[in-house]
């Protein structure tokens, strides 16, 4: 595993080490992390994760243009968020895929007594509120940042 540093390495493909990640979850009193026998593996998925999920959504330019991932951005190093969202990714990466194939898109499917229907235009991708809160300021503005001067009489 190689642990982005802050420049913007060619091969970088994790934004934490299991150091930081040890120390998240310690600080947090998460066991089970601690038993996990393939660290390396989960902050290299949930890094993975945040690259493909995020790609076109970041704040900034990458600081070089060959650059591995999409951090260090014009502001230079890898912002904490970032790092307690891979952390947070990394330990449910632990229990199942975090992002699935899709077969079809279920409008209504019932077996036996359950009974399941997706809303229309629901997305199929998992979303993870608390990493998604930890991201956002982070991300583009969804309505553009946009300034009006107004003058007053």
């Amino acid at each position: 595993m190689i642990v982005e540093d802050g420049t913007g390495l060619a091969n970088a493909d994790s934004y934490i080490g299991i150091d930081y990640a040890d120390d998240y979850f310690s600080t947090r009193n998460v066991a089970e992390w601690a038993n996990l026998p393939n660290k390396e593996a989960l902050l290299i998925k949930a890094t993975d994760f945040i690259e493909v999920a995020y790609f076109s959504k970041w704040r900034g330019e990458r600081l070089t243009l060959n650059q591995a991932l999409a951090f260090p951005r014009d502001s230079g190093g890898v912002p904490e968020k970032l790092k307690k969202a891979v952390c947070e990714l990394a330990l449910k990466a632990s229990s199942g895929e975090l992002m699935s194939d899709i077969e079809r898109l279920t409008k209504k499917e019932k077996v036996g007594s359950i009974e399941v229907e997706y809303a229309d235009n629901a997305s199929a991708v998992t979303k993870y509120a608390y990493v998604a809160s930890l991201l956002k300021p982070l991300l583009k503005s969804e309505y553009g940042s946009a300034m009006l001067k107004v003058d007053r009489c």
